[in-house]
């Protein structure tokens, strides 16, 4: 046995050893019978745990499991411990509150479920695995389309929450990647992308859709997909207008390319940097993986059981508005669908070293046709130079004066270009083009105008920061000894790379005149932003470390082995309600069992001859075969009356009033009409001439009132059989 079987069997046995000594006298003549007149907790709780042991035992339980109590113990299974409280959110759509302590009452009994000392509710752990692997899985617990063989008994309202998912057909639509490295392009070479709101600009929707024949949900992507990168600080409105952080949203994409659309979606639900990214992949990607089919109350509840929690006491965002404004999950009908598609990209993150790269393929006229193979890496490289002109089965990205111009300002030549372009085509570049990009450098340093940031140092710091190479990430031009040119980089980051080696921060000069003044200008990332740039890591997607972030949700019920309830070819109740008939006993006895069997507290036929034994002897019989024995004390008290029987209809009220779980069910006669209603007893009030039973109505949750006169029949669902109610 393992430690934390062990652990928890252990756990098990300090929750039973804390009831009363009367309910485990109850509890014993209920599942050991005449064995079970010990008078010590230990001993009871020890013949308790070997008959909870059996394999048989465990079967009949799984097989007695409807649909309601299968998602209850799925999620208490799901979580390994959960509060009322928790739980009542997860199945709220399938069970309201009444039900669910009805119920809860019901599996405690029957030995399925126990209370922590910490309060919260545990599977009995000889039922802990089984229960696990069958009810414990995403197809159970979230999916849209029911299991074969899952949930065979029919619960009502959670039949259809109990639904199992299914592949979704690819879509063949753009993946989030690959919408972003369109943004990037159009955001890095369109003078006015966006209006001053931060939303897309009319004429910028007409170029997309232009470009990339973009569908009204494509459109509301890119717009997501916008607003997330102005989170991050990678674009942002300044004092000199629109400003785009080139070297920021490379740094984020090569960081972030193994969990991209989850590092998007923890931006848009919690701003920057994506804090919980490395989570929501490691919980959500097998779903994007499969095309899971969530049904809407299991979406609801896939965000409770795996998305909430908190991060050094920070409580986590809702990350479902943001994953749907992604378009990572699409409504289909009532149901939602994973998007694998948008989530994922067929592109490799970089080119393999030594391997010869053939996704790029460029002509002499600048147009370069970009491959499916092309890794991410190279498109990048590629969108420093060129901006995309069309997307279909390949993408083609044009170089023109502009664009070449642009590289200029960031620091590069014509020479280093040109290179750049024969590593990722592996090939020579055509003449035409190396003519035309060496004129276009000649043209852009006939006149310079610098714009953005000048570092001006002395000598022996040029020294210090040149043989640091700390300035190796930064896009920067060197214009002389111990003067650089870092053009649109946030003054912010050059300070924290000087600081890093351990200079002072350096004066910043806004005038000619020689004025100094110590703070940033216009809009620069918060250091919150700087940091999660500078240092972000790709993250290991799917770590097995045992750490929290994994809680144990499978995505399928794994092929079941040992107990399993399609071992039973048919319901336990039926074999034993059959062989209570067959041992012919008292008829108040018989009654009894069965009460007891229909709510579930009879595992075997071992048992059901043991409760019979013991029940006979509190009525002093001494065989089964004594029916004229008393039975004073035995008969649970009148559970129905009708007609006339008025002081009997009162009775069963009185006694459902008394009751936290009863139910009354009711015939009655109103406006010369029969009715029929199942009701919650909650007053009994005298009137002039009558008794008025106001209730709760158990299908609709409305509020009753029925005069006593006025019914027919009325019959009382008892609570349980075990200990008080």
């Amino acid at each position: 046995m393992k430690k934390t079987e062990e652990s928890n069997i252990e756990q098990w046995r300090s929750a039973m050893f804390a009831q009363p000594l009367d309910r485990l006298h109850a509890l014993a003549d209920n599942y050991i019978g005449q064995g079970g007149n010990s008078s010590s907790k230990s001993g009871i709780v020890e013949k308790l745990a070997v008959i909870l042991a059996r394999e048989a035992t465990q079967e009949a339980a799984l097989a007695m499991l409807d649909d309601q109590d299968s998602l209850i113990m799925g999620c208490i299974a799901a979580t390994r411990g959960i509060t009322r409280t928790a739980l009542r959110e997860l199945v709220d759509s399938a069970l309201n509150y009444f039900d669910l302590e009805y119920k809860l009452a019901n599996l405690l009994e029957r030995l399925l479920v126990y209370e922590r000392p910490n309060g919260q509710l545990a599977i009995v752990p000889f039922f802990e695995e089984p229960v696990r692997q069958r009810f414990a899985n995403a197809e159970f617990l979230f999916g849209a389309g029911m299991k074969k063989g899952a949930g065979k008994r029919s619960g009502g309202a959670a039949s259809q929450d109990l639904a199992m998912g299914q592949s979704a057909a690819p879509s063949g639509e753009l993946s989030l990647l690959d919408l972003s490295l369109l943004l990037y392009s159009f955001l890095r070479y369109e003078k006015k992308p966006l209006l001053k709101n931060g939303l897309l600009s009319v004429h910028s929707k007409a170029r997309l859709q232009k470009i990339a024949a973009a569908d009204e949900e494509t459109r509301g992507i890119l717009e997501a997909i916008v607003s997330t990168l102005g989170k991050a600080g990678i674009w942002r409105e300044g004092e000199q207008g629109f400003a785009f952080d080139a070297p920021a949203f490379r740094r984020f994409v090569t960081d972030y390319a193994a969990i991209y659309p989850f590092a998007l979606a923890g931006i848009l639900a919690d701003g920057f940097p994506p804090a919980n990214a490395e989570m929501l992949a490691h919980r959500m990607r097998t779903y994007f993986e499969s095309g899971f089919v969530f049904s809407a109350t299991g979406l609801a509840r896939c965000s409770r059981l795996l998305l909430t929690g908190s991060e050094n006491g920070a409580a986590w965002p809702d990350y479902l508005p943001a994953m749907k404004q992604l378009g990572l999950i699409r409504k289909e009908g009532g149901n939602w669908v994973c998007q694998s598609d948008r989530a994922f990209t067929p592109r490799p993150i970089s080119t393999l070293q030594g391997k010869p790269n053939t996704g790029i393929v460029i002509e002499g006229t600048g147009t370069v046709h970009v491959l499916p193979s092309a890794s991410i890496g190279d498109i990048l490289s590629i969108l420093d130079i060129g901006f995309i002109s069309s997307i279909s089965d390949a993408w083609d990205v044009e170089i023109t004066k502009e664009t070449a111009k642009k590289a200029f300002a960031e620091g590069q030549t014509a020479q280093s270009l040109l290179a750049n372009l024969g590593r990722l085509c592996s090939a020579d570049v055509p003449q035409t083009l190396k003519y035309t990009m060496t004129t276009w450098e000649e043209e852009y340093n006939a006149l310079v105008l610098y714009r953005g940031s000048v570092l001006a140092v002395n000598e022996n710091t040029a020294r210090i920061i040149e043989q640091s190479g700390a300035l190796a990430g930064l896009s920067y031009r060197k214009i002389r000894e111990g003067v650089y040119y870092f053009g649109s980089i946030p003054h912010a980051i050059i300070v924290q790379v000087l600081e890093r080696l351990g200079l002072p921060a350096p004066s910043l000069i806004l005038s000619a005149k020689g004025g100094k003044k110590k703070e940033s200008i216009g809009v620069s990332p918060s250091p919150r932003q700087i940091e999660a740039l500078d240092s972000a890591q790709p993250y290991a997607v799917g770590r097995d470390d045992g750490s929290a972030l994994d809680i144990g949700i499978p995505l399928s019920a794994p092929e079941p082995s040992g107990c399993t309830v399609d071992k039973a070819r048919e319901l336990p109740e039926i074999r034993l309600l059959a062989a209570a008939r067959a041992m012919q006993l008292p008829e108040p006895v018989e009654k009894l069992i069965g009460e007891r069997i229909n709510r579930k507290l009879v595992y075997s036929e071992e048992q059901l001859v043991a409760l019979s034994r013991i029940l006979l002897e509190k009525m002093g019989a001494r065989t089964p075969a004594s029916p004229k024995r008393s039975t004073r004390g035995l008969i649970p008290g009148p559970v129905s009356a009708g007609g006339l029987d008025f002081q009997g209809k009162l009775h069963i009220i009185q006694s459902a009033l008394k009751s936290r779980f009863s139910k009354l069910e009711i015939r009655w006669t109103s406006g010369g009409k029969t009715k029929s209603s199942i009701l919650r007893p909650v007053s009994l009030t005298r009137t002039a001439d009558d008794y008025l039973l106001t209730g709760e109505e158990t299908t609709t949750g409305q509020a009753l009132s029925i005069r006593v006169g006025s019914i027919s029949q009325i019959r009382q669902e008892k609570g349980f059989l075990l200990g008080d109610e």
